[in-house]
């Protein structure tokens, strides 16, 4: 055998190994897609949105987390997002008109009212939080999540739920209590208007930031960072034109990460598992 036939067996072989490794990768990554929930599609600061929720139903001694609770918690920190809603008349006013419906009158003009309003809330139940196996929402909470999850793949056209889609799932919704708390406050329905054509837009820049500046096979891992990264962070990395080279190293992160996983074992595991859990499962003749 020639050089130039040892050189060809070896880029073969090289290229079936590099074959393995890639639908080893892409078999693993299927697997674990596969057992996500709708919450692991949440953007980062949705999911904290969730957390302070849920705090502020705690708080208000309410065993399930409502809408209008959902509502306050947009409040709770500074965001692109809290500046849109200050700008179109949802300023401190609106939060007082909140407080006044959420909390039992005893609290209202008190200490009380003042942690409800301010970060410290945060701290006070954040082993709780910590702790906590699930949250409990209300039917009307639990829908609003189902159809936010629908605007953001149907009508959005992106798979992840960013406090955006949240909150015009929200305000659209005429049943719901935080939908009606937003509707009764706005004077007119111009300004209704106004707001959502504001969150529309911001919604609109982040998505056409991605579809725009990362390439296509990549977008999967775009919204994946986008789960894990604070909003202004994300928004950082998009001012500075790094977002695709961002994306790119953290593709790479993850596929190491992938790489390390003894997928059969773990396939294993499951099958066993699942095994164990249907043993006495019994079945109508």
């Amino acid at each position: 055998m020639n050089d130039s036939e040892n050189v060809s067996h070896s880029f073969i072989a090289k290229m079936k190994q590099e074959k393995r490794r890639r639908h080893q990768l892409y078999s693993t990554f299927d697997f674990y897609l596969s057992s996500l929930s709708m919450f692991d599609f949440f953007s980062f600061d949705s999911f904290e949105l969730l957390k302070d929720a849920y705090v502020l139903s705690k708080f208000a001694n309410q065993e399930k987390i409502g809408t209008d609770f959902l509502l306050l918690a947009f409040f709770q920190k500074d965001s692109n997002l809290l500046k849109i809603l200050k700008e179109c008349s949802l300023d401190h006013l609106f939060v007082k008109e909140l407080v006044k419906n959420l909390l039992p009158s005893k609290f209202h003009g008190s200490k009380e009212e003042n942690e409800f309003l301010s970060g410290y809330l945060k701290h006070t139940f954040s082993e709780e939080i910590k702790n906590s196996t699930s949250f409990v929402y209300s039917r009307e909470l639990e829908d609003l999540f189902k159809k936010a999850a629908e605007n953001a793949l149907i009508r959005f056209k992106t798979p992840i739920i960013s406090t955006e889609i949240l909150f015009i799932t929200l305000m659209e919704d005429k049943k719901n209590k935080g939908g009606k708390l937003i509707r009764n406050y706005f004077e007119s329905k111009s300004e209704w208007f106004l707001l959502r054509y504001r969150l529309l837009k911001q919604l609109h820049s982040h998505e056409s930031t991605i579809k725009g500046e990362v390439v296509k096979n990549q977008h999967y891992f775009a919204y994946l960072l986008k789960t894990k990264l604070k909003e202004p962070l994300f928004d950082k990395l998009i001012k500075q034109d790094k977002l695709g080279k961002a994306v790119n190293a953290f593709r790479n992160f993850v596929f190491k990460d992938i790489l390390k996983i003894n997928f059969l074992e773990r396939l294993n595991q499951e099958i066993y598992q699942s095994i164990e859990l249907n043993k006495n499962r019994k079945y109508s003749s």
